[in-house]
């Protein structure tokens, strides 16, 4: 049985209800809709948490955990810095 329930992605055997883990899902699914998936799931993910932003740099497409505390994100893609707050580019200063 697949379903969704409030951005999750369920897949569970129809006669115990047994929810299916990812290597099962590997095995079933073909791989364009395992990557689907796994987008879909970051997605969620990055709806829940109000600390996540995504790289401002054009096609990283990657998302980060930032600390308003410390508003100096690094990108774990791509090495992009930018701010928690604003998400624009953060620039070297002049000293």
């Amino acid at each position: 049985m697949m379903q969704l329930d409030e951005g999750r992605y369920l897949l569970s055997c129809m006669s115990c209800h047994a929810a299916a883990d990812d290597a099962l899902l590997e095995r079933l699914l073909p791989p364009d809709d395992m990557a689907k998936l796994s987008r879909f799931r970051l997605l969620a993910q990055v709806r829940e948490n109000p600390n996540t932003r995504w790289c401002p740099r054009i096609g990283c497409e990657t998302a980060a955990v930032g600390d308003a505390a410390n508003p100096h994100i690094v990108c774990p893609r791509c090495s992009t810095e930018y701010c928690f707050h604003c998400n624009q580019f953060v620039r070297a200063s002049a000293s």
